[in-house]
């Protein structure tokens, strides 16, 4: 009697590994999660910013290649400076970054793709957005580039969180995690697996079930983050952001540069409006279209554009964009 409930319970474990075998099989076929997803971080620490981007960064995020310059931004410029080409650069956070899309997909390089087939002068789309960055940290690399490339136009992208800051902190494995969570000494979500660095390493199904499962706690997180967002959407939360960014048009000033304020849903519109219109400068905001098909729009289960929100954006700040080159070129 033990002897066939042995044989049994050995057939099922065969049958399971074979199940297991020919799922692990599927998923390499179909690239569900290749090794470069769980390389270390791209992130780095950084005195005044407080965390940016590798140089020459190679890696994922997600299911998402992420891929980064010399510079040390999602990107493929060479140089900062190049007269032969109408510059704009674009500052911003996750949104700009390109969070959960391809770089070919994010609005700078849509945008510039664009530009180049419209006008036979040359344009450079320079995306320096960077994750979980605030006005702060956008002020402050504004102070550190911008005297590098001259640019004729910046876009400063805006986000209902960005008035945070510090927010998130660097781990030694080069992720970003938020401040509080960070001080923690246990994390109550943390999967446990066995061997889970051998089988990271070596199983794409496990790899695959892994972003799975980050997704899922994500997903979760913004259900309880209502108050999170909500605090971007009083008056006072910006008081200090307002600064920044004014002390951002100074700078564009100094440097004879266009200013552009591209305003993601639910920051404020009002506000914003009022500031673009007290200092004379152009805004776009994407509020009315995510009212009218939000979901369309954004990722699922996660309130970043995909590949049609980016679309959207790129093709509103076209617009704008010809209006500007034609002042620019005016003006020259």
């Amino acid at each position: 009697m033990q002897g066939k409930k042995l044989k049994h319970i050995c057939f099922t474990a065969v049958v399971f590994l074979i199940f297991l075998l020919v799922i692990e099989v599927f998923a390499r076929l179909l690239n569900l999660a290749p090794n470069y997803h769980f390389s270390p971080g791209p992130y780095d620490k950084d005195p005044v910013l407080g965390h940016k981007l590798k140089k020459n960064f190679l890696g994922g995020q997600g299911s998402i290649e992420i891929k980064t310059n010399k510079h040390g931004f999602r990107d493929d410029f060479d140089k900062w400076y190049d007269k032969k080409n109408r510059r704009i650069l674009v500052l911003g956070d996750s949104f700009a970054f390109g969070y959960g899309v391809k770089q070919k997909e994010t609005f700078s390089e849509q945008l510039e793709s664009m530009l180049e087939k419209e006008y036979d002068k040359g344009f450079e789309v320079y995306n320096t957005g960077v994750n979980g960055y605030s006005t702060y940290q956008e002020l402050e690399l504004l102070k550190q580039i911008g005297h590098k490339m001259f640019p004729e136009i910046i876009i400063l992208e805006i986000c209902s969180n960005d008035y945070l800051y510090p927010e998130f902190k660097v781990r030694v494995d080069g992720q970003l995690i938020p401040i509080d969570a960070a001080e923690r000494k246990k994390d109550a979500h943390r999967l446990k697996i066995p061997f889970k660095n051998f089988l990271v390493k070596h199983s794409a199904l496990v790899r695959f079930l892994r972003i799975k499962y980050s997704q899922l706690l994500h997903a979760m997180s913004l259900r309880t983050k209502e108050n999170y967002y909500d605090e971007g959407k009083k008056d006072e939360t910006w008081t200090q952001p307002i600064k920044y960014i004014e002390e951002m048009l100074e700078i564009a000033n100094k440097l004879n540069a266009k200013f552009v304020i591209l305003l993601w849903p639910n920051t404020q519109p009002n506000l914003f409006h009022k500031l673009a219109e007290s200092n004379k400068i152009p805004i776009i905001d994407l509020t009315p279209y995510w009212k009218r098909e939000r979901m369309k729009y954004k990722l699922p289960n996660n309130p970043h554009p995909n590949p049609k929100g980016h679309k959207l954006t790129a093709n509103l700040l076209f617009d704008k964009m010809v209006e500007l080159n034609k002042e620019l070129s005016d003006e020259h």
